[in-house]
This record gives structure tokens, C-alpha cells and sequence, in this order.
């Protein structure tokens, strides 16, 4: 079960929007093999699969929130070490490597328009039919194409929807935090840290039912780079479960929202 609030502040100044949305995530899986050694407390090595299983996006809504990864199979490889220095100092270290498999999902495509001219004398006979455009006259039947037009140039903003293969760029991630050990109870830990996020270019495979349609919008600056900060209360219950309280402030990077997240979830690891 994952819940999140996420604040967005816009280009405009005052200009916040605050989204809430609760649901079933995506499901994941994780093989960890554990190394031993006298240089650090812990450190770990694994592969992590993830299963779009969470709600997909309603591509009928211009902003509908998504509590997974847009409907795609991710493999990745990780590690992590722990080190312990004691009660207030034990920094640690992630970084995780992340490649997508190709998706069939579904998404707004600008389709292309094309538009016509004719001479401004054939208004004597058609009358209001045109539109008048510099020393020509705008008009949707006459077979003399100038020019195609896509019907918007924004994403999420196109009429038409279409069921494509799609799939993510890779991604990068890496954390550097530490680790406080019985914050005000000997199962309360606090963590502070800081996450650095890179990922590629997405990538849309081309078929003959796409013809009329430019899809370039949805690889376009698809590319991101995301700095964070993060801080969060874990409550270790026992061996197996643990509670997760925590939030994320992004306050730097490029095609990445500047946003303060809140993030909450219940765990159980065997």
C-alpha cells in the first residue's frame, strides 16, 4: 500500500498545486546476497525486478497523479555498505543501476494536420467558409497542400490516444546518508541523506498504425537529472517488519520538478 502528497511549485510565483492519490503500488522483488568483512557493518549486492502493477495513468485527465512507474518492467543491480561508527555516526552508501523492457501503453499522440490555401478570389463563391491568412485564404478541401500542423505541441495536451511501445532510458541512482541509531527509542532510527538521480533518454519503437502521428513529443527532454535531500523515522517492530515515515525535498536538476514529497510504508522483508 503506498501513499504520497506532493506540493508543486510552478514557474509563476504563488502558483501551488497539491495532489493526493492512494493506492496499490507496483510490485517489486529483491535477491540480496550479503558480504562479509571487519571494513564495514553491513554490505550488500542483489538484482531488483519490478512489475507494473500499480493503477496506469488516466490518459483522459491532463494531470492524473501515478503511484508506479508508468507501466513498465524494470531490471536493476545494486549495492549498499553500512558503516558503523557508533549511536549518531554510521554513514552509508547505495547506488542502483536500472534498464526498462518495452512497454505497450497508452498515451496522448499530437496527430498531424495538414492545411490548405487557395487564392483570395475563390471567396467570392465560397464567402465565410474561409479564414484569411496574410495574401491567402485558409481552407481545410483544396488539394494543394503547404504545410502540416500538429494539433499541439505540448505533452499530455493531444486529442488523439495511442496505444504505443514505449521504453524508459536508463537510469542511475545513488545515496549518501547517515544512519542514527535509538532516536528517542531503541527502534526509532533517523536517516539523513542525500540522493542524485540520472536517467537517459526514452525511446518510442515506430509502427505503420503510427503514420500521421509525430510521437517525438513523448521522448522529448524525457531525459532528467534530480539533486535531493531527504530525511526519515524508521520503527524496526521486529526481524521482519518496519515502518517508514519520511520526506524528500528536489531542489535542483533538469526536466525534474522542484517538489517536497512525503513518503510512508510498511514493510516486510523475509
Amino acid at each position: 500500500l503506498v501513499g504520497s502528497v506532493m506540493c508543486i511549485r510552478d514557474r509563476c510565483e504563488g502558483c501551488v498545486a497539491t495532489v493526493v492519490e492512494s493506492g496499490l503500488g507496483d510490485v517489486e522483488l529483491f535477491f540480496n546476497w550479503e558480504i562479509m568483512s571487519s571494513y564495514f557493518e553491513r554490505m550488500f549486492c542483489g538484482v531488483h525486478v519490478l512489475f507494473p502493477t500499480s493503477k496506469r495513468r488516466d490518459v483522459y485527465k491532463l494531470w492524473d497523479p501515478e503511484l508506479g512507474n508508468g507501466g513498465f518492467t524494470q531490471l536493476s543491480a545494486f549495492g549498499s555498505v553500512l558503516f558503523s561508527q557508533g549511536r549518531w555516526f554510521n554513514p552509508h552508501i547505495f547506488v542502483q543501476l536500472t534498464g526498462s523492457l518495452p512497454g505497450r501503453v497508452c498515451r496522448r499522440v499530437p496527430r498531424c494536420l495538414s492545411t490548405y490555401y487557395v487564392e483570395e478570389s475563390v471567396t467570392r463563391k465560397y464567402g465565410d467558409c474561409f479564414t484569411p491568412y496574410g495574401n491567402y485564404i485558409q481552407y481545410p478541401g483544396v488539394n494543394v497542400p503547404t504545410f502540416s500542423l500538429l494539433d499541439a505541441s505540448v505533452r499530455r495536451f493531444p486529442d488523439s490516444v495511442k496505444k504505443i511501445k514505449m521504453r524508459r532510458g536508463v537510469e542511475a541512482f545513488a545515496r549518501i546518508g547517515n544512519l542514527c541509531e535509538r532516536v528517542f527509542h531503541r527502534r526509532l532510527f533517523f536517516d539523513l541523506f542525500y540522493d542524485l538521480l540520472l536517467k537517459g533518454k526514452d525511446y518510442v519503437g515506430y509502427r505503420r498504425e503510427n503514420y500521421g502521428y509525430n510521437v517525438s513529443i513523448l521522448t522529448r527532454n524525457s531525459y532528467q537529472i534530480a539533486h535531493r535531500v531527504g530525511a526519515s523515522f524508521s520503527y524496526q517492530f521486529d526481524e521482519s517488519w518496519r515502518m517508514h515515515l519520511g520526506g524528500l525535498y528536489t531542489f535542483a536538476g533538469r526536466n525534474s520538478l522542484k517538489a517536497y514529497e512525503l513518503e510512508w510504508a510498511l514493510t516486510l522483508e523475509f
